[in-house]
């Protein structure tokens, strides 16, 4: 028998949201894996970020430019001052950045 997800997505793995949300609390409770993972692993990694920086160069200039420009004090979307980035809603734009905390540039990605 095939189990369905909270959202009503059968099976409960093609769920995005459900995947996410199991991913986020397995790195919870394994908090070291992704920096020993890197450290083992690290010419692979850095090849797999230069090939992702070849295939995306708009968004990859985006964030540099964004960068230099200054984060705002508080979450756009919310108000939160903790966990502060940047987010980008057209990569065409570089200079057009909001600030949103984690959590809200999280839902709006």
């Amino acid at each position: 028998m095939t189990k369905t997800c909270v959202h009503g997505i059968t099976p409960k793995w093609n769920c995005e949201a459900c995947k996410r949300e199991y991913q986020r609390e397995w790195l919870v409770k394994n908090p070291n894996y992704q920096r020993e993972w890197h450290k083992i692993h690290k010419e692979h990694h850095n090849e797999l970020q230069r090939n992702w920086r070849r295939q995306n160069r708009i968004k990859t200039h985006a964030q540099k430019l964004a960068k230099k420009i200054a984060l705002g004090s508080k979450c756009e979307k919310c108000g939160s001052t903790e966990n502060l980035e940047r987010h980008h809603e057209d990569y065409s734009k570089p200079l057009e950045v909001k600030t949103l905390c984690r959590k809200c540039h999280n839902e709006v990605s």
